[in-house]
């Protein structure tokens, strides 16, 4: 098979004060499958807007928001009708996808910090209830320095998925823990 592939990403960063930066970005994926023996199998086409705020208020608290903002297009032309390939229409799909984070990180001291994080994720497809989900994350996490080069942390995470219009039978509410060790060389 052969796999073409095209992107373009315009980004700019730039200072608002010495206590706020900001993030603009766009982005344009395409990408296309053709086989020597089906003959172009598929097409996807992505934009995506992002933009980011980042703030320190005060001397210890750092907050950073994000909002990301991606559009979806995939073409499969198939053709007839053999096996399960009923025409294109079954396996196209066209959605939309939204997220919203939140994070911020509070530092106790030079070796010790927390951070909350939040995040909302909303899809909306088109094709049956495919992509149609929200998807929302609470995570708590302390960090400490042992060394000079190691941390060790602890947090905890709430999950929240919920499939809108496609049954219940894989939505899910998740709490975990998690501990972590990192060591930069």
């Amino acid at each position: 098979y052969r796999l073409t592939d095209n992107d373009l990403k315009l980004k700019t960063d730039f200072r608002v004060n010495r206590e706020t930066s900001a993030t603009l970005m766009y982005q344009l994926g395409q990408e296309g499958i053709n086989t020597s023996l089906g003959g172009k199998t598929s097409n996807i086409e992505m934009h995506r807007g992002a933009g980011s705020l980042s703030f320190a208020p005060r001397q210890n608290l750092f907050i950073v928001g994000t909002f990301m903002l991606e559009n979806y297009r995939l073409d499969t032309p198939t053709v007839g009708n053999t096996g399960n390939a009923l025409g294109s229409k079954p396996y196209d799909y066209r959605g939309n996808t939204y997220s919203l984070l939140l994070d911020g990180t509070y530092a106790f001291n030079e070796k010790t910090s927390c951070t909350l994080g939040l995040r909302h994720t909303a899809a909306m497809g088109t094709v049956d209830y495919a992509g149609d989900y929200i998807y929302d994350k609470l995570s708590l996490a302390f960090k400490h320095k042992v060394a000079s080069n190691q941390t060790v942390g602890l947090g905890y995470q709430f999950m929240n998925f919920d499939n809108h219009g496609g049954g219940s039978w894989d939505d899910y509410k998740a709490h975990g823990l998690f501990a972590t060790y990192g060591i930069t060389f």
